[in-house]
């Protein structure tokens, strides 16, 4: 677990002299003590190697009846770790261990961040989750609760960054993952050579007017080129 240790504190600003402490004496923690250490080191790291998930794991799976309960076991829990006078003295630390980590639903990654998505009517209401009214989505451009209060830690190395242009896609295109782009059948032919799997032919049919709709139609064939939506629109600096 030392490369744990040693890779998780390099991605970490080096103030942290209690985190440098605590990763140095890893090697001679157990059980809870040692998982609570290498909690609070990955839950404030951008990086989450494979070593990570046994205290994650853990942490995570602490859980009560009340939620209020739950953050304060998993708050006993992250108390285990040993930092010693210097680390419970020093404030910034305390309050990353105490107020933000503590309140975590999920680890803070470009993973859960780019799962928000927005969904908005055709009105430009807000809606709190995909519904039958949704015609419009985006993956959420707002750092909001404990991953915002990770970020503005001096603590942490989390520093995600919106990459998107925060558009609202209509909802068809968003749940295909690609737009349409109207372009000319010599546009169309030429890039069908290269790649057919980029391009869409789409009949349509025009109504002309007059008595019978069924028959007053004609068809029209318009040529389109895909264009993936880009939805991973958080990354992480």
């Amino acid at each position: 677990m030392k490369k744990l240790n040693l890779f998780l504190v390099g991605c970490m600003f080096s103030a942290v002299s209690a985190f440098a402490e605590a990763a140095d004496q890893l090697e001679l923690l157990q059980g809870d003590k040692r998982l609570a250490c290498e909690a609070i080191l990955c839950l404030s790291s951008s990086e989450k190697p494979a070593e990570c998930k046994p205290s994650l794991h853990r942490y995570f799976s602490i859980k009560a009846k009340k939620w209020k309960n739950t953050l304060k076991a998993r708050n006993n829990f992250l108390k285990l770790c040993p930092m010693g006078q210097e680390g419970e003295k020093d404030e910034q630390f305390t309050k990353l261990r105490d107020e933000i980590l503590t309140n975590l639903n999920n680890p803070c990654d470009v993973n859960n961040l780019n799962s928000n998505i927005e969904y908005t009517n055709d009105k430009g209401k807000y809606l709190n989750q995909k519904n039958i009214t949704a015609k419009f989505a985006r993956v959420s451009p707002k750092l909001e609760g404990a991953c915002a209060a990770l970020a503005s830690s001096a603590y942490t190395n989390i520093r995600p960054k919106y990459v998107c242009d925060q558009s609202f896609w209509p909802i068809a295109d968003w749940n295909r993952g690609y737009s349409l782009r109207l372009v000319d059948k010599n546009i169309y032919d030429a890039m069908k050579a290269k790649n057919p799997s980029l391009v869409e032919m789409i009949i349509e049919k025009d109504e002309l007017g007059g008595g019978d709709k069924l028959k007053n139609h004609q068809s029209k064939v318009r040529y389109y080129v895909k264009e993936p939506i880009k939805k991973d629109c958080w990354v992480l600096k």
